[in-house]
C-alpha cells in the first residue's frame, strides 16, 4: 500500500470506529489485480459495505462490486459504468493552485512531472490545471517542460525528471503529481548539485507524511485525508440506512508552504 492510500485508510478507520464499525483492510495491488477475489471473500463474510480506494474508472472490479449488491463508495476515483457515489479532490484545482503558487512568486519557467495523461481522475485533470494556470498568467506553454511519470512513485519520478533534464530546457520551478515523485526530484537534484530552493523550487502533491521530513521540507498540495475518509464513511452509512439519493463529495485543496520553494521577486 502506498503512503497516499495509507493516509486515506487511517481517516476511514478513525471515522468508522467512532460509529461502531470495524474496518477490514484489503490491498488490491497494482491496478486492483487482486480485487475480485477480495470482493468475493467480503461477500461471503456479509460485510455491510465497501469503500474502494483509487480503483481505475474502467476496472472490472467496480462491476464485480455492483454485482454483489454490497453498498459501495469510491474514494479518490470515479466509475465509468457504475453509479457509485464518490469522494475525491478537485484535481484540476489542485494543480492549478500549485502552479499559481509558483507564478505568484515570480516563476515563469515552470516544469511539470505529470501523471499518466490517460488517467482521467488524477492524470489529465492535473495536467490541464497546470496548463490553465500558465494560460491565465499569460505564460506560453512549452511542451519541453512537460514530462510524465507512469506511476506516482519514486522510480517513475526519477525517470521523468531525468528525461526533463536531458532536454536542456531551463526552468526555475517544478510542480509534481505526488510527494514521492517530488522526493525523486529532490534526491536527483542533490546528486547533480542543483540547489533546492536556491536554483529550483519544488512543489509536491498530497502533503503526505513524508513531506515534512524531506530535505529540504517539501512544499506540497495538501489533500484533507481525514475529512475525505470521514466523508466516505458518512456517505456509506447513509446508503446502509436506505437513502436513495446519496451525493458525492469533491474537496478543494490548498498549498502547504515549506522550505523547498522560494520567491524570485
Amino acid at each position: 500500500m502506498n503512503i497516499f492510500c495509507g493516509s486515506l485508510a487511517q481517516g476511514i478507520e478513525d471515522a468508522a470506529r467512532r460509529r461502531g464499525y470495524v474496518v477490514i483492510l484489503c490491498n488490491t495491488g497494482a491496478d486492483a489485480m487482486y480485487g475480485e477475489s477480495y470482493v468475493e471473500m467480503l461477500r461471503q463474510q456479509y460485510v455491510d459495505g465497501v469503500i474502494a480506494c483509487s480503483i481505475p474508472p474502467d476496472s472490472p472490479l467496480n462491476r464485480k462490486i455492483r454485482e454483489t449488491g454490497i453498498p459501495c463508495v469510491l474514494l479518490d476515483s470515479i466509475s465509468y459504468d457504475c453509479p457509485f457515489p464518490y469522494v475525491k479532490i478537485d484535481d484540476f484545482q489542485g494543480m492549478y493552485t500549485a502552479t499559481k503558487y509558483l507564478l505568484d512568486r515570480g516563476h515563469r519557467r515552470i516544469a511539470i512531472l505529470s501523471g499518466n495523461v490517460k488517467d482521467p481522475v488524477a492524470g489529465w485533470p492535473r495536467l490541464e490545471g497546470y496548463r490553465q494556470a500558465l494560460r491565465d498568467a499569460g505564460v506560453e506553454l512549452d511542451p519541453e517542460l512537460e514530462a510524465f511519470a507512469n506511476h506516482f512513485n519514486y522510480e517513475s519520478g526519477k525517470t521523468a525528471f531525468e528525461e526533463l533534464l536531458s532536454r536542456n530546457s531551463s526552468f526555475t520551478g517544478i510542480v509534481t503529481c505526488s510527494d514521492m515523485v517530488a522526493a525523486a526530484v529532490l534526491s536527483s537534484a542533490g546528486k547533480l548539485g542543483i540547489r533546492v530552493p536556491e536554483e529550483l523550487s519544488v512543489v509536491g502533491f498530497d502533503d503526505s507524511q513524508i513531506a515534512s521530513v524531506m530535505n529540504p521540507p517539501l512544499t506540497s498540495v495538501a489533500q484533507p485525508y481525514r475529512e475525505m475518509g470521514k466523508a466516505a464513511v458518512d456517505i456509506l452509512l447513509k446508503e446502509l440506512d436506505g437513502a436513495t439519493m446519496v451525493g458525492s463529495r469533491v474537496f478543494p485543496v490548498q498549498v502547504v508552504e515549506r522550505e523547498s520553494t522560494r520567491s524570485l521577486e
